[in-house]
């Protein structure tokens, strides 16, 4: 169980970037588009766990 609420915290924080590097992407600057693929290990990770959870 403490592995699922981890996940939910991971997902919380990663939207947050996601959104986060989508706003700054609208405003022109690039490093909003460098904070996207930062977020992609991330992502790949918790499908990992995920599906090792499983």
């Amino acid at each position: 169980m403490p592995i699922f609420i981890i996940i939910i915290i991971m997902v919380f924080v990663i939207y947050r970037n996601i959104v986060h590097g989508l706003e700054t992407l609208k405003e022109g600057n690039k490093t909003g588009s460098i904070a996207i693929f930062s977020v992609i290990p991330f992502v790949l990770f918790i499908f990992l766990c995920f599906y090792l959870w499983k």
